[in-house]
């Protein structure tokens, strides 16, 4: 059964200035006391980019005997991503995140949304009455969603949640990059990739054929559907066409952001003694090299992780390339949860 969603905005103002955008997917076969999903994304992708993994998951966990009841999904843009960015132009065009866009603004959003300390409206823009404090949550991020996900435990009121998956987490630190002797020039290659094409057509064309010609077709399509805006009269291009939501300037400075993966790692073995945290790596070792993933379960989980996967063939951008693995990966988690009532959320 396709999947069907709704759009909602949260304004978390005066507490945060940027607005933040998501989406619910209900599960047509779930049940009102089932689990809730909350999914973020790594940088340069969106919210949209989990749907096949949702799918995935909806499908197979409902033709489980025992399967996971699963309520609902909800995938949350970064500020600086997606729909976000766009609603947020003013404010990341005032100059102060060129630089550095840290993490821990995503990881604010996340929180500030799941605490309820703002203002819910739909797509058409009318007041919404969303309350997450009731739902029992289980976290997935990949990459920089991930991270993201553990700093929203830093913050108060506490926001728990029954357990955390954490695909390819991006727990690089400083002294990781100065030891390895690797240059991770992510936000180099942010700022010369390509941000224009004529058409959504053309893009389509070239981002499956060349810079994304591994991933999924699935997620590809989602990327120009949702990835991409009609150019407007401010754009620094001659012609009309479309080009990336989240710029190419303001995808360097969140890949710039280094302190907000060091105070995850610093953080992580106190979650695990309150919280089951999974994680699931690609088995090749790319953008995160064998030794410091090695160093990330002694010295960030310090083996407390409550599980570990390897997805076999695929590497950082497993969720993209694989996401029907990924789907599974996270599957294999759900046995170790109680389906029996938990205490309250905040």
């Amino acid at each position: 059964m396709p999947l069907v969603f709704e759009e909602y905005r949260f304004d978390p103002n005066p507490r945060f200035p940027f607005l933040v955008t998501m989406k619910r997917y209900p599960n047509l076969d779930g049940e009102q006391k089932g689990f809730t999903l909350v999914l973020t994304h790594g940088t340069g992708f969106l919210k949209e980019l989990w749907e096949p993994i949702i799918e995935r998951i909806f499908t197979t966990e409902s033709a489980k005997l025992d399967g996971l009841r699963i309520r609902e999904a909800w995938t949350i843009d970064a500020p600086n991503h997606g729909d976000a960015a766009t609603l947020n132009t003013a404010l990341l065009q005032s100059g102060a995140y060129d630089l550095t866009f840290s993490w821990e603004n995503y990881s604010r959003a996340i929180h500030l949304l799941l605490a309820g300390l703002g203002s819910f409206t739909d797509s058409k823009n009318q007041p919404a009455k969303i309350d997450f404090t009731s739902k029992r949550l289980i976290g997935i991020g990949h990459s920089m969603g991930g991270v993201s996900l553990i700093l929203t435990h830093s913050f108060y009121p506490l926001i728990t949640f029954d357990s955390l998956i954490l695909v390819e987490p991006m727990l690089i630190t400083a002294r990781h990059s100065k030891a390895s002797g690797r240059k991770f020039g992510l936000d180099e290659g942010a700022l010369v990739r390509r941000d224009f094409w004529e058409s959504r057509e053309e893009a389509w064309t070239s981002l499956s054929t060349k810079g994304m010609k591994t991933w999924d077709k699935r997620v590809v399509k989602l990327f120009v559907e949702f990835g991409l805006r009609e150019t407007t009269k401010d754009d620094p291009f001659d012609r009309p066409g479309v080009t990336l939501k989240c710029t190419r300037i303001q995808e360097s400075a969140t890949f710039k952001d280094k302190t907000s993966q060091a105070l995850a790692f610093d953080f992580l073995e106190t979650l695990c003694s309150s919280t089951p945290v999974h994680v699931i790596w690609g088995a090749i070792d790319d953008y995160i090299p064998a030794p410091i993933k090695e160093d990330i379960h002694k010295n960030a989980f310090k083996g407390e992780a409550a599980s570990i996967q390897r997805v076999a063939n695929y590497g950082h951008l497993v969720p993209q390339m694989q996401p029907d693995n990924v789907a599974d990966a996270i599957s294999n988690t759900f046995g170790s949860l109680s389906t029996s009532p938990t205490k309250s959320r905040l």
